[in-house]
């Protein structure tokens, strides 16, 4: 029971690792948005990415300097980043 609770355990962290690496030319593409306008993107859009909702990563601008970008609905806690 243990060793199949371990690979469940090793498969979500690949997952998570792998939506990790995903979100880096987001976050690139976000700051490099934020240097031209001194602000960041109100959707994800705006930086040539389409957000579907059935997406598992998720952006959300919370001010002109800061945003939340997200990973994760389905299985455990999101992982969010600043």
């Amino acid at each position: 029971m243990s060793i199949a609770a371990l690979l469940m355990a090793s498969s979500d962290w690949r997952q998570q690792q792998r939506l990790l690496q995903a979100t880096l030319p987001i976050q690139a593409q976000l700051e490099a948005y934020r240097r031209e306008y001194q602000q960041y993107p109100l959707t994800l859009s705006q930086i040539g990415i389409v957000d579907k909702e059935d997406d598992c990563i998720h952006y959300r601008r919370e001010t002109r300097d800061g945003y939340s970008l997200w990973f994760g609905a389905h299985v455990g806690q999101p992982k969010t980043l600043h």
